[in-house]
């Protein structure tokens, strides 16, 4: 629930914009140029209207640990300083155009013939492995052989799929993917798994395919991201198949240039929410990051709220619709087509910090717990 404080901010704030973008039309594909105003992404309380909207221009020493506004800065800290929170309008109309184009983004988009590779690789090892577990002469589906799917992208050495596999979910298959081979080879473990012959150079048996089954439930797949979630899609692997989608870390790209390339504003946005999975953890150690992702998703909801309306194209009273939502999203009808709406729920509650540091899921994970920095998580429940 947004607190009265936050109330009278955001009204303030979105009343300072509206009059100051009063005399500039708005267009999707042309957003007016803002002024200097920067809309807050609240969570939980944990920020303050300082820490949202410091002047600070330089940032303090890389090396060395401080103290602002109660929280320890460390060397690995992106705050304000770094890079602000992104303008609502701007971020808005990233989301919108990836809710209108994405079919259009992956039929133009290259194809990736090594990650499909790697795909039907990782169904024939799932397959075989699922045969020769199986009591009868008959083949065990996924979801017989296991209680579901858990996807781990992005997972580097491939840390956290083995965590997650042994330790949090030993019933479901998990699977890591990456695309660096140099990260899914680095740990000894990983290179010598069931006898692979890894070819150091980059390649496994001189094929730009890498599969490996590195547990009795887990398995490491090299392969581009978006091709392989298509993949998922296209053999079937959603609802209740894939129960858990797990985005630990991702590059946070904290420069204004870079906004689509983070998740949340990248053209295949719509595509993690298609995958349509039980429950999405996205952890990083920049909370803005976290709350424009819970932003992003109430800002498609709203996309396909009203992608009726042949003239919802972003229009400035529009700006703060994301902010402390109350009102139910969409009819009956048309909520089906409405890839944001099940996670609406949670998008609403955002990121809180992570408290529990017993266990580390990946190296970088390791490296902020051990000085101090802190970390937070997103969780979103399909509801």
């Amino acid at each position: 629930m947004i607190t009265t404080t936050q109330q009278r901010r955001q009204s303030s704030i979105l009343s300072s914009f509206l009059s100051s973008s009063a005399s500039t039309s708005t267009s999707f594909t042309t957003p007016p140029i803002p002024v200097p105003i920067f809309l807050p992404f609240f969570s939980k309380g944990t920020k303050t209207a300082t820490s949202l909207f410091s002047s600070s221009s330089s940032c303090s020493s890389s090396s060395t640990i401080s103290t602002r506004l109660g929280r320890k800065i460390t060397q690995y800290t992106i705050d304000d300083s770094i890079c602000l929170p992104t303008k609502g309008i701007t971020l808005k109309t990233s989301v919108h155009k990836a809710c209108r184009s994405l079919d259009i983004y992956l039929d133009k988009k290259p194809s990736l013939p090594h990650t499909r590779d790697a795909f039907k690789v990782l169904l024939e090892m799932i397959e075989m492995n699922n045969d020769n577990n199986s009591n009868n002469n008959n083949s065990s589906s996924i979801t017989t052989v296991y209680d579901g799917i858990v996807l781990d992208s992005g997972c580097g050495t491939g840390r956290s799929t083995k965590i997650l596999a042994r330790d949090i979910y030993p019933h479901h298959l998990v699977i890591g993917v990456d695309r660096s081979f140099s990260r899914l080879t680095k740990t000894k473990d990983n290179r010598q798994s069931l006898g692979a012959d890894i070819d150091v150079d980059g390649n496994v048996d001189g094929d730009e395919t890498y599969c490996q089954q590195i547990s009795e439930n887990a398995y490491l797949v090299r392969a581009e991201l978006v091709e392989f979630w298509e993949c998922c899609i296209d053999h079937g692997w959603t609802t209740l198949k894939i129960t858990h989608h797990y985005m630990l870390y991702p590059n946070p790209y904290p420069t204004k240039k870079r906004l689509m390339q983070r998740w949340y504003a990248h053209p295949c946005f719509p595509l993690i929410l298609k995958l349509n999975v039980e429950t999405m953890v996205i952890r990083s150690n920049w909370e803005v990051y976290l709350d424009e992702f819970a932003a992003a998703i109430e800002m498609a909801n709203d996309f396909y709220d009203h992608n009726n309306s042949t003239n919802f194209v972003g229009n400035d009273s529009d700006v703060s619709s994301w902010q402390g939502r109350t009102s139910s999203s969409s009819s009956s009808s048309s909520s089906s087509n409405n890839l944001a709406l099940p996670y609406l729920s949670s998008a609403k509650v955002g990121p809180i910090e992570r408290i529990d540091k017993s266990v580390a899921l990946t190296n970088f994970e390791a490296k902020f717990d051990n000085v101090g920095e802190s970390t937070y998580e997103l969780i979103l429940k399909r509801k």
